[in-house]
């Protein structure tokens, strides 16, 4: 590839920034009926400045229609004309507009970085389009909602604001048009947490409404690139030059800065420099002509990396600081990790490792804080997502199972007359012969249970001690361990500043791939030792958090559902040995079951607490006494709690474990 010349891009540039007058242009002598011309239908409002004249509603239409447009390109420009209408919010004739008015304010803002000013607006969009019931503006309020916290970083807001669009977009009352940016959106959304596979469902969804039209959409192109990006490079270059020829039809800046910043990425991790250097210059001309924090901060942070990887620190440091200062402004907290840690990569190069440290630790803190608080919150909307949809499939069956049971209903009334009275003698017959051998067995009753309670203040001793090393340990290897490997990883990546030829040595990169995974199952075994999640946010986050970190490290397909009511906490004791039997059968799963999947259900209703876990393995035969010292441990454990654990088995079918709990007076008091 070669790279582009200073005469074709000061064309290109100019191109642009002709492109960007004539619209201007444009939307300025349709502004001239505010200023110059009163037609039949114009309403004169006075104010102190004097007389202001507003157009009928069609000539407002129009306007609205005009920055919509303008917005694309130029926000500050359409801010401008924006400003002039929301001046006039109280007037009567703008009352059915407000809604409007005020949502393309906030979408300027937010395109600027503004999102405090961005909030401010979206509070009185949304008052105005409530009372309008407008259900269009609303769908499109809950998606700028949306983009705003998942910017932030704020992803449990995200996908609140996410969940409602889908909501009303199930509801048949609005465009084939919001709906798909709804699901664009969304789809977006996903591939920022690295739910791929949820990302290219919301994307086929929207991709089979513009399909009935025979329309494409550059954004789809452009996602699901990135969504596939991970697994082929070279498909998602074809996808992004395929965004940027539809995308020839439209003029919207904002999607060419991030086309051009995605190429350049890809071109990159491809190591064809020449193309790389080539769409980071086209980056540059459209970040500047939108002129945003956002769109500065992209285009800087790819230069970094592109810099970087050409070998240039000095000239990527200072791009990096540039993106950093930009990203800081617009409060991304995604983009400030990853900027963190390509400056800690680049002050590595440079031997300055005081201040790689520093940067480090920075990505780390962020990283942290998405991680812990954030993601928590997204989990359980999540959980709240599936169980919704859960409840609506029971209702459905409930209403069909409720029909067959009136008409069964008459017919059973005579047996049930007849069952009643069986019941009744066969009670009488078993109580009179319980009578008989009460007496002799309450003695034994009492000496079995004294000494099972002894057992059980043992076994409820010995796992508190054994839950406090635990703790000792993952503090110690998160504290210490995991520090002085960050530090040797460091002085890894140094090494070939020192002696060059170690740059070319297989050995040495095998090495530090070996120190990464290492840091990374130490940070995992961390975490699995010192369960913070459920001491903060209790069983159900800290089990299906648990079983993603499964799925995603041993390659097992296991799902999580939670139904019923929401689970309360419970007593410390109690939630640990719940959480590390789930630990410790899934962990046999993995070992012995040879499964192709499996399934851990959490279930509630205000008195039992059940837990199923299913796999489809091997089974085994429970005659021959497979259990474990391991198994039979949890089991007396559990009786201390009223619980108890049964595990039924079938060869070649799988098993089945069932986990009961008479959990109601185990609830934490508040």
């Amino acid at each position: 590839m070669l790279m582009i010349s200073e005469k074709e891009y000061n064309k290109e540039r100019s191109r642009f920034e002709k492109r960007i007058s004539q619209l201007i242009l444009l939307v300025l002598l349709s502004y001239a009926p505010y200023s110059y011309a009163q037609t039949e239908n114009t309403t004169i409002y006075k104010t102190g400045a004097g007389k202001v004249l507003l157009s009928d509603t069609l000539l407002i239409n129009e306007q609205l229609s005009k920055i919509q447009a303008l917005n694309q390109t130029q926000p500050d420009s359409a801010i401008g004309l924006l400003d002039h209408l929301m001046a006039y919010e109280q007037e009567k004739i703008m009352q059915p507009f407000n809604g409007k008015i005020f949502s393309f304010a906030a979408v300027c803002y937010l395109r600027k970085g503004d999102y405090q000013r961005c909030e401010q607006l979206m509070e009185k969009a949304f008052y105005y389009v409530k009372k309008s019931n407008d259900k269009e503006i609303l769908s499109y309020l809950h998606n700028v909602n949306a983009i705003i916290h998942q910017q932030s970083g704020c992803y449990s807001k995200s996908i609140s604001h996410y969940l409602q669009a889908i909501e009303l977009a199930g509801d048949n009352n609005l465009s084939d048009k919001r709906i798909v940016q709804t699901y664009i959106n969304f789809g977006g959304f996903w591939s920022i947490i690295g739910e791929y596979k949820q990302a290219l469902k919301y994307y086929d969804l929207a991709s089979g409404i513009l399909e009935k039209s025979k329309k494409s959409d550059p954004y789809i192109t452009m996602n699901i690139g990135i969504a596939k990006s991970d697994s082929s490079n070279d498909f998602a270059i074809a996808k992004f030059k395929e965004a940027l020829n539809i995308l020839n039809q439209k003029n919207d800046v904002h999607l060419a800065n991030k086309l051009y910043t995605n190429l350049t990425e890809a071109y990159r991790i491809n190591k064809q420099y020449d193309s790389a250097l080539f769409y980071l210059q086209k980056a540059e001309v459209a970040s500047k002509l939108f002129n945003t924090n956002t769109s500065l901060s992209l285009y800087h942070y790819e230069a970094g990396k592109l810099y970087l990887a050409l070998g240039d620190t000095k000239r990527a440091g200072a791009e990096l600081i540039k993106a950093l200062k930009c990203s800081d402004a617009s409060h991304t907290k995604e983009i400030s990790k990853g900027i963190h840690e390509v400056l800690a990569q680049v002050y590595e190069k440079k031997q300055d490792f005081k201040n790689a440290f520093l940067h480090q630790t920075y990505a780390i803190q962020l990283q942290d804080s998405l991680d812990k608080s954030e993601k928590v919150k997204t989990l359980d909307l999540m959980l709240d997502y599936q169980k919704a949809e859960q409840n609506r499939i029971v209702a459905n069956n409930a209403l069909e199972l409720a029909q067959k049971e009136t008409q069964l209903e008459q017919r059973n009334v005579w047996m049930a007359l007849i069952l009643g009275i069986s019941i009744g003698i066969i009670g009488i017959v078993i109580s009179a012969f319980r009578n008989s051998r009460n007496k002799q067995k309450l003695q034994n009753n009492e000496l079995a249970l004294l000494r099972q309670t002894q057992e059980v203040e043992r076994l409820k001793a010995l796992s508190e001690g054994e839950e406090k090393e635990r703790n000792r340990i993952a503090h110690e290897l998160h504290d210490s361990v995991m520090v002085e490997f960050a530090s040797v990883k460091m002085q890894l990546n140094a090494l070939p500043q020192q002696f060059p030829e170690m740059g070319t040595s297989e050995n040495h990169k095998r090495i530090v791939q070996q120190m990464d995974r290492a840091t990374k199952e130490l940070r995992l075994t961390a975490h699995n030792l010192m369960p913070d999640l459920l001491l903060d946010e209790g069983l159900v986050q800290a089990i299906f958090y648990f079983c993603n970190n499964i799925r995603k490290t041993s390659g097992l397909p296991i799902s999580f559902q939670h139904i019923g009511l929401p689970v309360p906490r419970f007593i410390v004791n109690f939630e640990i040995l719940i959480y590390r039997t789930v630990q410790e059968i899934i962990q046999n799963i993995i070992k012995h079951a040879a499964a192709g999947k499996a399934l851990v259900q959490i279930q509630y209703d205000g008195e039992y607490l059940s837990i199923t876990i299913e796999d489809n393995g091997k089974g085994f035969d429970r005659s021959k006494g497979y259990e474990g010292m391991g198994l039979r441990s949890i089991k007396n454990r559990l009786q201390g709690f009223h619980s108890q654990l049964d595990i039924k088995s079938v060869m070649g079918q799988g098993t089945t474990v069932l986990i009961e709990s008479q959990a109601k007076n185990l609830i934490l008091e508040k």
